[in-house]
């Protein structure tokens, strides 16, 4: 990864401005003229929290936009972030031109995996009087956790307090899972032999492959030891031709991203010639399967006419039952007749009764006023005045009418009920049977509907089966349909999606000839500078060839280390993986005993708690390996910036205390001066960069900020020569004789 371009709009002091990036690059001025803003605009890019850069946001406007620029793998990233004052912040990242997040969250999320917002904040970038902080922490707890943190040491506390609470809850649970038993392969002893033999094979040929490192690197140290040897010779008669230098060197990086380029476009070129074949053979392949969409949209509607058609296929069982329900209807109207007769008798037994109970009635009130007559009533039969003897006999007369009428009222009400007890057993078979008649008028209808719709159902089958011969059905399966169905989207979208990179030919073969122009132009320029350096005394390729040859070679060397290491850590894995395999073998064969098998669980949850403790284990195997290749690194950049004989040596102990080497003993941190305390904070920093992060960048805010003149100028020479491995941005306001970067950015007053 390399940055390329920063530009800033309505940020901080500026109104808008452009920061060319791709050389290491120092930026200048007084206080006051936003230098250290420029590189909190960088911080900002990386950051997830955009509200504490609000402040940020020029005085008098409401928003700020910061674009960034760089380049990783080939490839070209673009990201621009805009903060405003009454609303949420926004985001987005290109590649290549084309569009890959557009909020900040996804923003955010896709630059930790090209580099982390700790490492930048903690390691890269370095605030004014910040440079030593980090060496200078170590004495202190929290720096020593700091740099932990940095090693990624910090998560194994995590894993261990996840080890704890398992362990625990397996505790818990032992008398309720000891009755349960693992299921294995039948021929789990066998698995687990293969497998620790295969895992031997393997170790076995990692060893070898160490053994033959550790002689490549052996050899390697001897020609590195001799290249440093004249390259000493040579440093001590190099004193000119700087400026021409620099320009050859320029030209050969331009040279070098030339050539990447033309590769790059190149491959693309090759990958589209691959994409035209794929893309016709994609389009024959469409062809045959186009006709398979149709067939299932036929298919399954002729598995539907099917699945309907069974539902109509029941009319002779409906009839049959019409038939039943038809013949037991047959008594129906005689019972009606019936029901309606007697029912004419009932109410003409109803009238009679009723008429000789009024009878009844009167008879008796006409007896109850005999009772009340005065002695000048008359007769209402003869019109004579009445006597005693007279009215006994009306009396006597009326008893027996009322007598008579009672005797005769008792024949209708006994017919009367041997009617009603007729009709209440007659009425309840009608009812049923008119439920009965309706019964039937309904499955009448229903055995006419079903008739017509098999009909048209099996109309439709042979319509549906005549079209599936026409789109040419060979009796595939529905399952064989539908995967070609899938086929023939998938091949679709594949061929839009290589349309487009297709219609990118242009665009790369123009590209690709404007590359080569400058190609050109830029050889020319190389030669004409290669002519006038060799018009010189002194030859400075040579000194150039060595000190690239030592620098591939010491490159190389921490290849070879990190290859030895990587050996090492994957036969301990494979130890592991070896220890674990057995482990699991004895416990197969113990897994028959309920308990046993959870004390077994219980014992290796307690070992790999100690395997994760913080200070035991794989932490204490990993901090030795990180100390042991900082202090390779350390020693390697202290002695190339300090390049005092005396210092051999710089080794860090397991608390990340400082010892340094040299002829006249060893020395603590406090026994150097201030510069080099200065130089060796650099190097520790670099090898940290070396060993933990993707790119080589150092963002320096006023480093010189707290030195003298005479450690400024070393300071100075010592980012000279770290500006040759990687990138490096750093503000002053001081000038500094000794600095000379590629870059030069001065900003004035506003």
């Amino acid at each position: 990864m390399r940055l390329l371009n920063l530009e800033l709009e309505n940020w901080a002091l500026h109104n808008r401005l452009e920061v060319p990036l791709n050389n290491s690059l120092q930026i200048e001025g007084r206080n006051g003229t936003g230098k250290s803003s420029i590189l909190e605009a960088i911080r900002f890019v990386f950051a997830r929290d955009a509200r504490r850069y609000k402040r940020k946001i020029k005085n008098g406007t409401r928003s700020c936009t910061v674009r960034l620029t760089f380049t990783k793998d080939g490839d070209e990233y673009l990201i621009e972030k805009k903060l405003h004052l009454k609303r949420s912040s926004t985001a987005q990242m290109l590649i290549n031109s084309g569009m890959v997040a557009s909020n900040p969250t996804e923003v955010y999320n896709r630059l930790q995996d090209i580099l982390s917002e700790n490492v930048l904040d903690k390691l890269l970038y370095v605030p004014q009087g910040g440079l030593v902080r980090l060496i200078e922490n170590l004495r202190i707890k929290g720096g020593r956790q700091e740099l932990d943190s940095l090693l990624g040491l910090d998560r194994f506390e995590r894993v261990y307090d996840g080890i704890r609470e398992e362990l625990n809850i397996k505790q818990a649970n032992f008398d309720l899972i000891s009755n349960q038993i693992l299921k294995y392969p039948e021929e789990a002893e066998k698995v687990f032999s293969e497998h620790i033999n295969e895992l031997r094979k393997e170790m076995i040929s990692l060893e070898k492959d160490k053994k033959t490192e550790t002689e490549a690197l052996k050899k390697l140290g001897s020609r590195i030891k001799k290249l440093e040897e004249e390259i000493k010779r040579m440093q001590q008669i190099k004193r000119e031709r700087d400026e021409i230098e620099k320009k050859i060197f320029e030209i050969r990086l331009e040279i070098i991203e030339g050539k990447k380029e033309i590769e790059f476009i190149n491959q693309k070129l090759d990958l589209i010639k691959e994409k035209k074949k794929r893309y016709e053979k994609l389009k024959s392949d469409i062809k045959s399967l186009e006709r398979y969409p149709n067939i299932r949209e036929l298919l399954s509607r002729l598995m539907r006419s099917e699945e309907r058609l069974v539902d109509v296929d029941n009319i002779e069982e409906k009839k049959k039952e019409l038939l039943k329900m038809q013949k037991e209807l047959i008594p129906k109207e005689e019972l009606e007749r019936k029901c309606k007769k007697i029912k004419e008798e009932v109410i003409e037994l109803e009238r009679e009764s009723a008429a000789k109970k009024q009878s009844l009635s009167e008879k008796a009130d006409y007896l109850k006023s005999l009772d009340d007559l005065e002695d000048r009533a008359k007769c209402p039969r003869c019109g004579q005045k009445l006597t005693p003897q007279h009215i006994e006999k009306e009396k006597k007369i009326a008893g027996n009418e009322i007598i008579n009428l009672r005797e005769l009222i008792k024949v209708p009400d006994k017919e009367l009920k041997n009617y009603k007890d007729e009709l209440e057993d007659i009425v309840p078979k009608l009812e049923k049977l008119r439920k009965k008649n309706v019964e039937v008028s309904y499955l009448k209808e229903e055995i006419e509907r079903k008739g017509k719709d098999r009909e048209k159902i099996i109309a439709e089958m042979k319509k549906l089966r005549k079209e599936l011969v026409d789109a040419k059905y060979q009796d595939e399966s529905m399952k064989l349909i539908d995967s070609r169905v899938d086929e023939l989207h998938n091949i679709k979208g594949e061929t839009n999606v290589l349309q487009d990179e297709i219609g990118k030919e242009g665009e790369y073969k123009k590209g690709l000839k404007d590359v080569n122009n400058k190609l050109l132009k830029i050889s020319a320029e190389e030669k004409h500078a290669k002519e006038k350096f060799k018009s010189l005394e002194f030859d400075e390729t040579i000194l150039d060839a060595l000190q690239y040859d030592r620098d591939n070679s010491v490159k190389n060397s921490y290849e070879i280390q990190n290859r030895i290491s990587k050996c090492e850590l994957q036969i301990e894995h494979l130890k592991d993986n070896i220890k674990e395999t057995k482990d699991k073998r004895k416990e197969f064969a113990e897994l028959k005993k309920h308990e046993t098998d959870l004390r077994k669980e219980i014992r290796l949850l307690k070992d790999a708690k100690d395997i994760f403790h913080t200070n035991k284990g794989i932490v204490k195997y990993l901090r030795k390996r990180y100390i042991m290749q900082l202090s390779e690194q350390m020693t390697y950049y202290f002695k190339r910036i300090n390049q005092n004989p005396k210092y051999k040596r710089i080794e860090f102990d397991k608390d990340y205390n400082i010892e340094i080497k040299t002829t006249e003993g060893s020395f603590s941190l406090d026994q150097l001066s201030g510069g080099e305390r200065v130089q060796l904070a650099i190097a520790l920093r670099i090898a940290l960069i070396r060993l933990i992060s993707s790119i080589n960048l150092m963002i320096l805010d006023e480093p010189f900020g707290s030195l003298d003149k005479e450690h400024i100028e070393i300071l100075g020479e010592a980012l000279n020569k770290i500006a040759l491995d990687g990138q490096l941005i750093l503000v002053t306001h001081v000038t500094v004789d000794s600095l000379d970067l590629p870059g030069r950015l001065k900003l004035g007053g506003y």
